[in-house]
């Protein structure tokens, strides 16, 4: 397995393109993977993945570890990802800065943050503990949000730009989650993209959105991930 990724274009990896992609070698960089669909012991997802993983790198992008939940993050889930980790030895680890679980109750969704200093002990505080138990840097997704808290006691792009120092993980820099939320939130996405340290940046996502009309005659943009045909 190599230890980074090549300085070039992936893809998402899914199921409808397990056996296209053995048979073609299509001249790809690397393939990106949810971990959660992988969490199983075996079978055909493993298979697949195994045999792919001779020709492209690998890299694990996660949604399910709740990175910013004041519950911490759950032990079965990073007990799940470090068995995997340990599989696979992908050359990169990524999660979202987001929350999705508390007090036992569990969000299909991956839900914001107030950009406080209270937030920041809190997330630094997850990311060294899965950071610790992999034994190895990930990196964190900037969000795409809707709304924004009158708590915020930081800018988002100021916010990430502590977190990476405090805790030592990279950037996943989205794009099209930059535009989202600044379409949604009123600020200016090129300040957003000057003022992130690039130096934290280790890989970055392209994909689309939709413009959906609200009841109020406004519209709000809708983050949605274009997976390659």
């Amino acid at each position: 397995m190599l230890n980074s990724l090549p300085p070039r274009s992936g893809i998402s990896l899914k199921p409808q393109h397990y056996t296209d992609i053995i048979k073609t070698q299509p001249d790809i960089g690397w393939v990106e993977i949810h971990p959660e669909n992988y969490f199983c012991a075996g079978g055909p997802p493993h298979r697949y993945l195994e045999k792919i993983c001779e020709y492209y790198p690998l890299s694990m992008h996660g949604v399910g570890l709740s990175l910013g939940s004041t519950n911490g993050v759950t032990e079965s889930h990073l007990n799940a990802l470090q068995k995997l980790v340990q599989r696979y030895q992908p050359a990169q680890v990524s999660e979202h800065i987001a929350w999705s679980h508390w007090n036992q109750q569990y969000s299909n969704d991956l839900l914001p943050l107030p950009y406080t200093k209270e937030s920041l002990e809190i997330l630094c505080d997850n990311i060294e503990k899965v950071q610790t138990q992999l034994g190895r840097r990930i990196l964190i997704e900037n969000p795409s949000t809707y709304i924004s808290f009158p708590e915020n006691e930081f800018l988002e792009e100021d916010f990430i730009n502590l977190v990476c120092k405090r805790s030592g993980a990279g950037l996943l820099l989205d794009i099209n989650n930059v535009f989202v939320s600044a379409w949604n939130n009123n600020f200016d996405p090129s300040h957003y993209i000057d003022t992130i340290n690039k130096n934290c940046i280790g890989e970055i996502h392209l994909a689309g959105h939709s413009i959906t009309p609200l009841n109020n005659g406004k519209n709000s943009s809708v983050s949605t991930t274009i997976a390659p045909k």
